[in-house]
């Protein structure tokens, strides 16, 4: 999987799925260094308010700034189903 370029909408699902697999499956989809890319453009949307406030996708209220500035989210306990899924299948396909 590839990180997002275009898409803020699609930043929130790269650091969802990105997380899950990490903190629910103990598994590492992407590098460490992709994912703090993720959070730094993510935090440079949050700390924008009309950039973040445009954001539409229905899970971003699961990603708060501390989150971001730390890159991680550990703090999460469950995950949208349709991440989980995501996750799942990716999982499937690099065994």
């Amino acid at each position: 999987m590839k990180i997002s370029e275009s898409s803020k909408e699609a930043l929130i699902s790269d650091f969802l799925i990105y997380s899950c697999a990490y903190y629910k499956y103990g598994k590492s989809l992407i590098s460490d260094r992709e994912f703090d890319i993720i959070c730094d453009k993510l935090k440079d949307l949050r700390g924008s308010k009309g950039n973040w406030d445009s954001i539409t996708h229905m899970h971003k209220h699961l990603i708060d700034y501390e989150m971001l500035n730390t890159t991680s989210a550990y703090n999460i306990k469950e995950y949208p189903t349709i991440v989980e899924m995501i996750v799942r299948d990716e999982i499937r396909s690099k065994a």
